[in-house]
């Protein structure tokens, strides 16, 4: 009862709402006995009417009082029972979730969850009851026994010496009903225990043949809880039979009794009717709290195991990282929390932090740009709940699962399991597609297969038939690539005015080869000097197509003449050579080489056409002979998902019409098939029964297309909630933007409707228009509704306004964050002075005024093609800031990104100086030939000398690139070093400096700086190096001194230190102050280029960039730039931008963020919609002119964003 109590009081209103009800009801049932007896003391008959309607109404009255009393009694019963059952379910599931996947195998977790939810049920029973019962018949009773002595005080002994009779005999039930219930429950779980066994170890009780053995056990426990339920139904059997023998006892004493008093005319009738109904509502009050102690024993085993599992001590032993669980409940706690890079010890992220956070709702760690927020979101909460998962998965499993490495923390509470959705690129395969990122290929797949229209005579296709990545299923003619290259003569030899020597052959190999293959021409007797376009077909046809490899003797530096008068007189040639055709090279190279480089570089060469044989579809003509709702597979990969859903919805309300039944076939064709495939060791699926002999339209196959279509159509409007509807399944993913990957990733975790697990988001509102916004919004509530807790790492202040709890991480960033500066509810976070964020937050800071300069002149692209702009014609003005924008998929990247490099690229003859062309960049991996843009460029085209695109790709993959190398001043930093008197006498070179290189790294750790362990199965061990600890250069290196530091103490500089050391150093020191400039002056001049975040990455760039002497005639094209940048960091490189213009530059960047909109000289607006609904222009002009347009999408953000700045002005 004190655990009902307990939770019972914390709803007083409903308690007293249950109290009236009760007292309602009482005063009914004793005021109608009352009323009845004076009605027969006054003899009232028939004809007294006045007396006869006063009587009546007042028993009507009486009525509707107690109907009152009993809704009222009932609804506040019902009430608080629901509420008080729900409070204790979910502090016994929050119990529960305190602990850690170690400590649930302790305490049997699933068994336990069971047992409560049954011990839940028996106390709703027992408090629904209580609530009804337990407090009128005490009422009852006391009022019952007043009355009896009010009305008949010489009878009222009679109910007084039955009352201990029913006393005597609700006690002895409940004394024996309690460890009958007792051991009746313990039997009951004892017998769920087997059954859990016996059906989750049937393997083992096979393999050891211990059938018989658990039958045994099981039946002897259940007949030992057969008899102990029969002995319990027996003893509270006897209570009602015994109540209502003493009651009958009662009432006859009272009768017998009352004679005497009637005939002397002390007792009237009416009198002695009341009393006999007071009595027995005294005693019938009796029986009724009676059911009440027959139910208390079972109560008060079930209330007992609650209190044990919610006062259960959570206490385990240290797992081997030294984590302990501690006390508190309903909070996240981390103590002493440390994160550092593998082989970074001496450098931490996070310094030692301790802090809580409240899970069950959406917590938002937000900072500065490389404040530790990542660190301590991914690093640290998801990586400590990776590894406790993991001690369930099979080692063998988690080999081929990526780890994060294991947290330096002291304490963790309340960590449950944990789903991270981190900001990455596409795949860099490009047979990668949506439809296998969201795992909705395969349902597709399975519906051609089980539920597909099949045409005459053609066998049973299965899932991996229709899969263009499979041999099963590829197009025999593109090998599943919907496209194949030709290499023609037009793209080989662009200029056929030109001659050999001139290099008319472009698709030949640059230095040594390529005049290696000239001169063998020069033996074989082709003019080299003569216009390729002079030359007969034949010879060019050979020279470009021939598969022949004929091996010559070559002379070298000889001329034609002097080459052929070597051959004849048999001169000893310098060596042999052998030719190869053009188009063989190219189409070689392009399929052996693992340079990134020649493998683009040749790919320009080749022309990229549908392929003629699956039209683009990508499949086998037996896979595309079947049809679904009227379109085969490829024509179904290739609708947009909004129009998936429009054509699967009939399917799933079961309406077929658009479907075929089908061929009829021969029984016999599958069998044939499999026999084919088991002899070419193909899978045969002899398990798998032949679809082929029923119509695509039976009833069974209605079944399984409806379940299949259900499932579709599920996933596809979770893509479409969240703005991607204009997406197809064919999509390749390295063509996707991360915003885009990352609602792709979102979205499958909303259909696997997880309970009770941390979803970890980095950045989800990245890449996302304002007005898609909301739908993430709204997925996200949805997570955190289904009982999970989201932590996003995030900069979009709307997003940390809807947070209910912020971690802010700082200060600064680098070395001068790692700490927690707030940690609570948003409203908080106002009062913390030392909070980057909270200004921003709580709008203290105007926007920077928009410059407003005049275009130097425009340039003009014209009737561009490319993905869904069609006949688009666009004008970029020259020498300002221009935003263009849009919503996601509108076709901004494709015409900023894509269309108008291509163009100015061809204009200028050269390729783009950007990352493209770095080998690792995994965006050129795979194949490379890609769309090409339609489309031509006018205007002030000659205003454009070069250009530069700055995107947010990392700098480099591995930790031997770093912020010094990519900017070029670690080669001064060296040639210093190099050129001391020290460096000098032992003839040491700027090589010698270099980390990469063997002559002065340290040979242990070969320049790493750490040595690490692979564990396999395990998170591998990083360490610094026992013997350079962590230096990377070897002893005799770092004795070499430059101003009293060595070549290691320099790289572990920051940009701010080094910026001091090396002021006399002018091309050092301006390469530093850019940095500095530009809000990186935390970084270490040694810290890789892995530990950089994209924001950090791309102001590297730009202040490489800006080291360069500017002439004013360089187009800059960054894409989504403020992407990942917190709002103080986009305020500082809109700085950096604008200064870029102000020295005659033209800067054009893709963007969301409205903050840097609103400071934008020219603003494109590019829509109105996504996909097929968009690529259109649909305003251009200053920023308030794109408020003025009703069409624009952007607008109504735009106009907060100017709105506040005003304001805040």
């Amino acid at each position: 009862m004190n655990l009902i109590w307990t939770y019972l009081k914390k709803y007083p209103k409903w308690l007293a709402l249950d109290m009236l009800g009760a007292i309602l009801f009482v005063v009914v049932n004793l005021g109608l006995p009352t009323f009845l007896a004076r009605m027969i003391d006054q003899g009232i008959t028939k004809n007294d009417a006045s007396q006869l309607y006063f009587w009546a109404g007042m028993m009507g009255f009486i009525v509707l009082l107690g109907i009152a009393g009993r809704v009222i009694l009932t609804y506040a019963a019902g009430k608080l029972t629901t509420t008080i059952v729900k409070d204790i379910r979910n502090d016994m599931y929050e119990k529960i979730q305190d602990y850690s996947h170690h400590e649930y195998e302790q305490i049997g977790v699933s068994s336990l969850v069971a047992r409560m939810t049954n011990d839940a049920f028996v106390l709703m029973q027992f408090s629904e009851m209580v609530l009804k019962l337990g407090i009128i018949t005490p009422l009852m009773m006391v009022a019952s026994v007043v009355m009896t002595l009010v009305t008949s005080p010489s009878l009222a002994w009679t109910v007084a010496v039955a009352i201990p009779f029913l006393i005597f005999v609700i006690y002895y039930v409940a004394t024996k009903t309690r460890p009958l219930s007792e051991k009746q429950q313990k039997r009951l779980d004892t017998i769920n225990q087997y059954v859990r066994e016996n059906l989750m170890g049937l393997r083992v009780i096979r393999a050891f043949t211990r059938e018989e053995f658990q039958e045994k056990r099981f039946s002897d426990v259940n007949e030992q809880y057969t008899e102990t339920s029969k002995k319990l139904f027996n003893l509270t059997g006897l209570t009602e039979p015994l109540f209502v023998q003493i009651i009958i006892a009662m009432i006859v004493a009272i009768i017998w009794f009352a004679l005497t008093p009637l005939q002397e005319g002390s007792l009237q009738i009416g009198d002695l009717v009341a009393f006999i109904e007071y009595s027995f509502h005294a005693l019938f009050s009796f029986l009724l709290f009676a059911n009440l102690f027959n139910m208390y024993p079972r109560m008060s085993v079930s209330s007992h195991r609650i209190q044990e599992v919610l006062d259960m001590s959570i206490s385990i032993s240290k797992n081997e990282d030294g984590i302990t669980e501690t006390d508190s409940r309903g909070y996240l706690e981390f103590e002493n929390v440390t994160f550092a890079y593998p082989g970074e010890t001496e450098s931490p992220v996070l310094h030692n932090i301790s802090f809580r956070a409240k899970p069950g709702e959406t917590i938002a760690f937000i900072g500065s740009t490389g404040s530790g927020k990542s660190s301590l979101a991914f690093g640290t909460i998801f990586a400590e709940a990776q590894r406790r998962y993991f001690e369930s998965v099979a080692p063998y499993a988690r080999r081929l699962i990526d780890q994060a490495g294991v947290p330096d923390v002291d304490a963790i509470d309340g960590l449950p399991p944990a789903v991270a959705l981190q900001q990455q690129r596409g795949a860099s395969n490009t047979r990668s597609s949506v439809g296998s990122v969201t795992t909705l290929s395969s349902l597709v797949r399975m519906i051609y297969s089980r539920a597909g229209a099949y045409p005459a005579d053609q066998p049973m296709l299965y899932a991996e038939d229709f899969s263009p990545n499979t041999p099963q299923g590829a197009c025999p003619t593109c090998h599943g690539l919907g496209h194949i290259y030709e290499v023609t003569e037009s793209t080989m030899v662009p200029d056929p005015t030109l001659s050999i020597r001139e290099r008319a052959i472009a698709s030949w190999p640059p230095a040594w080869h390529g005049q290696n293959l000239r001169d063998i021409l020069v033996t074989l007797g082709y003019d080299v000097d003569r216009p390729w376009k002079d030359l007969p077909q034949s010879d060019r046809d050979w020279i470009l197509f021939t598969e022949e490899t004929p091996t010559v003797p070559v002379y070298a530096g000889l001329s034609p003449a002097e080459t052929q008068s070597a051959l004849k007189r048999k001169l000893e040639p310098s060596y042999m050579g052998t030719f190869t055709g053009a188009r063989r090279y190219v189409l070689h190279t392009f399929a052996n080489t693992q340079s990134t480089l020649m493998k683009k570089r040749v790919s320009r060469f080749m022309e990229g056409k549908i392929c003629p044989s699956c039209h683009g579809k990508r499949l086998k003509p037996e896979a595309l002979s079947i049809t679904f709702a009227g379109v085969d597979i490829g024509e179904f990969m290739q609708l947009s998902l909004d129009k998936l859903t429009c054509l699967l919805e009939p399917i799933v309300l079961g309406n077929f019409d658009a479907h075929d039944a089908g061929e009829k076939t021969n029984n016999k064709v599958t069998q044939l098939d499999r026999s084919e495939r088991a002899t070419t060791g193909r899978a045969v699926h002899s398990v798998s029964p032949d679809v082929r002999r029923t119509s695509a339209l039976s009833d069974e196959k209605k079944i399984a297309a409806q379940r299949l279509a259900n499932g579709v159509v599920g996933r596809l409007n979770q893509l479409r909630q969240l703005g991607l509807g204009y997406l197809t399944l064919d999509r390749a993913t390295p063509t996707l933007s991360a915003g885009e990957l990352q609602r792709l990733r979102l979205a499958t975790q909303l259909s696997s409707m997880l309970f009770g697990v941390v979803y970890v988001l980095d950045e989800p509102s990245a890449g996302l228009h304002p007005s898609d916004s909301q739908s993430l919004y709204d997925s996200l509530d949805k997570l955190r509704d289904a009982g999970n807790s989201v932590f996003v790492v995030e900069h979009d202040l709307e997003l940390m306004r809807r947070a209910q709890w912020l971690v802010d991480v700082g200060p600064d960033a680098g070395e001068q964050g790692g700490n927690i500066l707030y940690s609570g509810v948003p409203q908080g976070l106002s009062e913390i002075s030392a909070s980057r964020t909270a200004s921003y937050l709580f709008n203290k800071i105007p926007v920077t005024q928009s410059y407003g300069r005049t275009p130097s002149g425009w340039l003009e692209l014209n009737n561009i093609y490319r993905h869904n702009l069609h006949n688009i014609d666009a004008r970029i003005p020259l020498g300002v800031l221009t935003a263009v924008t849009g919503i996601s998929g509108s076709g901004k990247s494709s015409l900023v990104s894509q269309a108008l490099p291509e163009l100015v690229l061809s204009y200028l003859g050269n390729e783009s100086e950007t990352e493209n062309n770095n080998e690792n960049n995994p965006l050129n991996e795979g194949m490379l030939v890609t769309e090409v843009t339609q489309g031509s460029l006018a205007g002030d085209v000659e205003a454009i000398q070069r250009l530069v695109q700055v995107d947010q790709k990392p700098i480099g993959r591995t930790p031997r690139s770093n912020l010094a190398t990519y900017t070029g001043l670690f080669d001064h930093v060296r040639k210093l070093f190099a050129g001391t008197p020290e460096a000098r006498q032992a003839h040491y070179d700027a090589g010698r400096f270099s980390f990469n290189v063997a002559k002065g790294r340290c040979e242990t750790c070969e320049g790493e700086g750490f040595v690490s362990v692979e564990l396999l199965f395990m998170p591998s061990v990083y360490a610094p190096c026992p013997t350079c600890h962590g230096a990377r250069y070897n002893d005799d290196t770092l004795k070499i001194r430059w101003n009293g530091r060595n070549i290691a103490e320099v790289l572990g500089m920051t940009v701010n230190e080094a910026r001091d050391f090396f002021d006399g150093e002018v091309s050092i020191a301006r390469s530093l102050q850019l940095l500095k400039e530009i809000g990186l002056g935390y970084l270490r001049l040694g810290q890789p280029a892995t530990e950089l975040s994209g924001g950090e990455a791309q102001r590297i760039k730009l202040a490489t960039e800006l080291q360069r002497n500017q002439r004013g005639n360089t187009l800059y094209i960054l894409d989504e730039p403020t992407t990942g940048l917190h709002p103080s960091d986009v305020d500082r490189l809109l700085v950096q931008l604008q200064r870029l213009v102000d020295a005659g530059n033209t800067v054009v960047m893709i963007e969301h963020d409205m903050r840097a909109v609103a400071q934008a000289d020219w603003v494109i607006d590019v829509g109105p919609g996504a996909g097929n609904a968009g690529g259109n222009i649909v305003v251009a002009g200053t920023p308030k002119q794109i408020t003025e347009n009703q069409d624009s999408r952007t607008a109504p953000y735009l106009v907060n964003e100017l709105v506040s700045r005003d304001t805040k002005r």
